[in-house]
């Protein structure tokens, strides 16, 4: 499965998400489901709360993936079956 939209993209292999830009290398992020879940809870979480609120300011939102950069376009690509990154081949 894959998602492109304004040079950004979003490549998903097995438990593999890559969110990508064709603009800044270092952007790269390679993660798990569960990471890109986990993730959208918080966000969940932050639309939900009263966020113009100065005295009760949200918290962080906590992300975690795997690699970064050239390392996780390496490693999207180096998924049996990926599609590759087609901006990175």
């Amino acid at each position: 499965m894959f998602g492109i939209g304004n040079a950004h993209w979003v490549l998903i292999k097995g438990d593999y998400v890559f969110i990508g830009t064709e603009y800044v290398e270092e952007q790269q992020v390679i993660m798990t489901r569960e990471q890109l879940l986990y993730v959208l809870e918080q966000y969940k979480t932050f639309l939900e709360g009263d966020y113009n609120d100065p005295n009760n300011p949200p918290d962080p939102i906590d992300v975690e993936f795997i690699a970064e950069g050239q390392e996780a376009i390496d490693m999207y690509n180096g998924l049996e079956g990926s599609q590759l990154v087609p901006y990175a081949c």
